[in-house]
């Protein structure tokens, strides 16, 4: 059943305006849930245009979720593993190997998947849209049942009508897009919001 959107609504330099937060479908969770004593979290698959996005948000999620109490193998330690004895150097290789056979390579009690679904950032000057939606799943490794899933997105918008403030945003959206891709941290907000939305609903780890 689908669940209704809530939009967290803020008005600023109006008319622009700040939308986050919609559960674009009900998130999963096993009746019988228990956090497995260790995780890994997989390579994510990439639906978006952007090429480094997969791993930015990967990395940011795998932050997020040792804060929440999970033991996570290292995403190097993971990646190596996969590369050396599956021969999975990209996450769309994956579906070549059950979670049971992964799993238990990597000696680890479950299993994250994830998809970067989009990842971008229009900026036409009059009009601005950041927006990142990804989507996240767990799978218990011994039974090879899913333990909970769900997918959010998070963005930003701002609308300017008037030509010489489209201008001036124009601008300064073409320096903050270069210093985060300097920086290594691009749609910065909307990635920590997606991420922080996804796992809400995931119960804290052990």
């Amino acid at each position: 059943m689908r669940r209704p959107c809530v939009w967290l609504i803020s008005f600023f330099l109006l008319p622009s305006l700040y939308l986050t937060g919609c559960a674009l479908k009900s998130h999963y969770l096993a009746p019988d849930f228990t956090p497995p004593a260790k995780v890994a979290l997989l390579p994510m698959t990439n639906q978006s245009n952007d090429l480094r996005g997969p791993e930015y948000v990967r990395q940011e999620f795998a932050r997020a979720l040792e804060g929440k109490g999970y033991q996570l193998q290292s995403l190097q330690e993971t990646d190596e593993i996969l590369r050396a004895k599956l021969g999975i150097t990209d996450a769309g290789q994956l579906n070549v190997s059950t979670p049971k056979e992964v799993g238990a390579l990597l000696g680890v009690d479950g299993l994250i998947y994830g998809e970067l679904i989009d990842f971008k950032f229009v900026n036409i000057g009059f009009y601005q849209n950041k927006f990142v939606e990804a989507n996240f799943k767990m799978i218990e490794v011994r039974s090879g049942q899913p333990l909970w899933g769900d997918q959010r997105k998070a963005s930003r918008k701002e609308v300017r009508p008037d030509r010489k403030e489209a201008g001036k945003a124009f601008a300064r959206g073409l320096v903050e897009k270069a210093a985060g891709n300097m920086s290594g941290t691009p749609l910065y907000e909307e990635v920590q919001g997606a991420v922080r939305m996804i796992l809400s609903t995931l119960p804290r780890g052990r």
